[in-house]
């Protein structure tokens, strides 16, 4: 239980920024999630589904904001092989994600193309069974991650309320207390209101 306290306090305290904000924008963002390397060995491309709310500074060039994500993972055959007498049967894994996101729109204009970072700390619930002659059976497993994910993309205003968004980024994820490290392409589209 102390891991979901810990994010969602680092969840809260990104909203501290919020009182010198001067416009607040809140969207809804699906993505798909393309595992690379081992991690795109066990899981297939999956959709992530992102609640977020940016705030604007006064120039209208750099937002930031949080954001909340729900991830489930598949994996691309039930049957993984470490090794020779070393079988791994896994499940769905299941993550949830919640940080500070920014972007930084290059012009000023209803279309816009933008740059931004995401940093996000990661709660991932996932089981699988081990088949070994020397250790098997059933375990379940939480790990607590950080994550940084550069992006690209564009933007365009429909309306002085609605914005669509749409772009690309590679997830770099590191599990703490492990040597585990993960990647990851991300697409998204999104489409956001200002209040």
């Amino acid at each position: 239980m102390n891991k979901y306290k810990t994010i969602l306090i680092f969840f809260f305290l990104t909203s501290l920024f919020a009182p010198n904000a001067h416009s607040q924008l809140v969207g809804f963002q699906v993505s798909l999630i393309e595992p690379q390397g081992n991690f795109g060995k066990i899981f297939l491309p999956s959709f992530s589904y992102e609640i977020y709310s940016n705030f604007e500074e006064m120039d209208d060039h750099f937002k930031y904001g949080m954001a909340i994500d729900v991830t489930v993972l598949n994996p691309g055959s039930d049957t993984i092989n470490f090794g020779v007498n070393d079988i791994r049967l896994y499940k769905k894994t299941y993550e949830f994600n919640a940080g500070l996101i920014m972007v930084y729109n290059i012009l000023k204009e209803k279309f816009t193309p933008f740059v931004g970072l995401d940093l996000f700390m990661m709660c991932e619930k996932y089981n699988f069974t081990q088949l070994s002659p020397y250790n098997s059976g059933f375990e379940k497993n939480v790990d607590i991650g950080l994550s940084a994910m550069p992006k690209i993309g564009c933007s365009y205003e429909f309306s002085d309320d609605i914005v669509l968004n749409a772009g690309a980024g590679f997830v770099y994820r590191y599990k703490i207390g492990s040597d585990q490290q993960e990647s990851f392409f991300k697409y998204f589209i999104s489409i956001g209101y200002y209040f």
